[in-house]
């Protein structure tokens, strides 16, 4: 927030406290020490504000899952989401770019993962879920199209097993079930 903004070190503090809400604002109204914004340097709100509402027991159990995360049935989309959700509590484990990447190709499913990974190094995420969704998309294409020829292929294979008497002699139609019918008796195999 302070970076794109260019916010002298002296107004850090009035600004990030204007922004507070609810429990946050609470918090800082309350809090005896850093009253006077020129005597609290920004690092020491800092570590204060996160004691308060990210403790350690918070950040660990959030680590812990962004290290076990794998993509498992959501699509890419879901993931992605979630993967991004999660990294910012792991910022030790995602210093750049291209570690974040890492991290998100090792969570795929080897099905997208291995064609995802063998075609390029994956630098930036942004490319790398592209990628992804492309694969993804590809795959259900392929699932699809399969399940279609399966069932299309398929037609009820038919062989005659027996003919009425009746039907064989004469040549014509038959008294069967209640209706007249031309139709060979039928098994499907």
């Amino acid at each position: 927030m302070f970076w794109g903004n260019r916010v002298r070190r002296s107004n850090k503090i009035k600004l990030a406290t204007f922004l507070l809400h609810g429990s946050a604002e609470d918090w800082w109204t309350i809090r005896n020490e850093c009253r006077s914004y020129k005597v609290c340097p920004m690092g020491r709100f800092t570590k204060g504000f996160k004691e308060k509402f990210y403790p350690r027991l918070i950040l660990d159990t959030k680590m812990k899952d962004f290290l076990s995360l794998k993509q498992g049935d959501m699509i890419i989309t879901e993931y992605e989401r979630k993967f991004m959700k999660i990294a910012k509590y792991a910022m030790s484990y995602v210093v750049d770019e291209k570690e974040k990447s890492k991290r998100f190709k090792e969570g795929l499913r080897t099905t997208i993962r291995m064609p995802v990974t063998s075609s390029t190094n994956w630098l930036t995420i942004s490319r790398l879920v592209e990628a992804a969704m492309r694969v993804e998309s590809t795959l259900a294409k392929e699932k699809k199209s399969s399940k279609e020829k399966r069932l299309g292929k398929e037609p009820m294979q038919t062989k005659v097993v027996s003919y009425s008497v009746h039907q064989v002699s004469r040549g014509g139609p038959i008294w069967d079930k209640g209706k007249w019918t031309i139709e060979q008796k039928r098994m499907k195999f």
